[in-house]
């Protein structure tokens, strides 16, 4: 089993159906918890709760399955490190390379920009 940066839940409602190659399928409506591993903040692991079974998703689309923000601009991201902060893919303010305490990565992590 992997582990991930952090056991708090961080629930959010899907959008629209997922499949994996397994036939692991996550409907519309559904709510998962999300996660994400440190050594690949690029990837977000949608769990179904009370389950195994999980869906990966490129964390760049995470917007497209759950309500989550866009990816901001590079020239946004930019200002960000010229101020030593950054925002994680939740909104939390954390440094350039790091993690919030949901365990969602910054959004640099995420789109492998360091």
């Amino acid at each position: 089993m992997p582990t991930y940066t952090s056991n708090e839940p961080c629930l959010k409602k899907m959008k629209r159906d997922v499949r994996n190659k397994n036939g692991v399928e996550i409907k519309a409506g559904e709510m998962v918890d999300l996660k994400w591993m440190e050594p690949k903040p690029h990837f977000t692991v949608l769990l179904k709760p009370g389950t195994e079974e999980r869906v990966i998703v490129a964390t760049k689309n995470l917007h497209s399955y759950v309500n989550a923000p866009k990816a901001p601009s590079v020239y946004l991201m930019e200002k960000w490190s010229e101020d030593g902060v950054a925002k994680s893919i939740l909104g939390h303010r954390t440094e350039p390379d790091g993690w919030d305490p949901n365990g969602s990565p910054s959004w640099m992590l995420a789109l492998r920009l360091i």
